[in-house]
């Protein structure tokens, strides 16, 4: 609890949990060890089949609500904040583990002069499992994060608090829409922004993404937010003239000059162009990544970077494969 004026705001946590045993316990301990005290802590079980109720419930303080059928992140999401009894509702995935201090920052921010609407934090920058590729896809994140500062337009569920009056003027999460892990967080963002409601990303609020990735988890991932964000931009966002956490103009050339780089392969396997022409998008990508290269060098050395670089493309030609899919879903869907 943190008084803002005459007034106690009271933080429920809602943690979305499908699956989650092998992180869920660090993720609770993590929530019930704050310098605040959340007032409430529900954990919302989407149908999981392993020990994720069981590793919820030995901890006596932490409510738990069961969904009859695996629902989504959005439903999910949306079954926990109907729940809550506090004044704003933190929303904390079931693989972070936010730092000691992230719920009393959180509200220190929340209570300042400008008194936002929303928070949204930070992953930990660097992934404590330590393995290549979940260090690897950690930073991709935390490098877009942290390029944005003060006001945004975007929500993140994975560490995002939001006033429960707020909240509940837009509507929530559209779980019509956005069922399983989708783009819901993104979108409410975008219609409290439209709103006039204000959401601030705080980079001293931060959690540590405890969930491991291998290649083949990443490219799905990136493949899947691709196709899902497309989606979301045609319904909600046709003139692109709301951000979200990863909009930039180098993320957007770095995904066209992928796609040239698989039609160029493509072109000189079956001797369409030479090997220089085909080289040639890739290289221009690199050039164009080169800033967020550096980033990586400064951080984990040059034979990190090297191994990084070539994930880097291969996760960008996962979501350049990812748009065209998105599209098509978007078209089976309006028939």
């Amino acid at each position: 609890m943190m008084k803002q004026g005459d007034k106690t705001l009271n933080v429920s946590v809602v943690v979305p949990c499908y699956n989650a045993a092998t992180t869920l316990g660090e993720c609770l301990d993590a929530l019930l060890a704050q310098s605040v005290k959340p007032f409430e802590v529900i954990v919302v079980d989407d149908a999981s089949t392993d020990d994720s109720v069981r590793i919820a419930v030995e901890r006596e303080s932490v409510r738990v609500v069961s969904l009859p059928f695996n629902s989504g992140a959005a439903a999910a999401r949306a079954a926990g904040a109907g729940r809550t009894a506090g004044d704003v509702i933190m929303f904390v995935d079931a693989d972070v583990a936010l730092r000691p201090d992230a719920i009393e920052k959180a509200l220190e921010r929340l209570s300042a002069n400008d008194k936002p609407d929303a928070i949204v934090g930070m992953y930990g920058a660097r992934a404590p499992g330590g393995d290549f590729y979940s260090v690897a896809h950690n930073y991709f994140t935390v490098y877009n994060h942290s390029r944005q500062e003060g006001p945004i337009q975007w929500f993140w569920g994975a560490i995002g608090m939001v006033r429960k009056d707020a909240f509940k003027a837009v509507g929530g999460f559209d779980q019509r829409r956005y069922s399983g892990a989708s783009a819901e967080d993104i979108e409410l963002g975008f219609r409290m922004t439209r709103a006039d409601y204000r959401i601030i990303i705080d980079h001293s609020i931060v959690g540590d993404h405890l969930v491991r990735f291998s290649l083949s988890r990443i490219l799905h991932n990136d493949f899947r937010k691709s196709a899902l964000g497309v989606q979301l931009f045609i319904e909600e966002n046709r003139r692109l003239d709301q951000k979200h956490g990863f909009a930039s103009l180098t993320n957007g050339a770095s995904v066209a000059l992928a796609a040239f780089s698989v039609l160029g392969a493509i072109a000189w396997v079956v001797g369409i162009v030479s090997l220089t022409a085909a080289l040639l998008p890739p290289a221009i990508f690199y050039i164009v990544n080169l800033p967020y290269l550096r980033y990586l060098k400064n951080q984990e050395g040059i034979a990190f970077t090297v191994k990084a670089a070539v994930l880097h493309l291969a996760s960008f030609i996962a979501i350049a494969c990812g748009a065209p899919f998105g599209y098509l879903q978007y078209i089976r869907d309006r028939k």
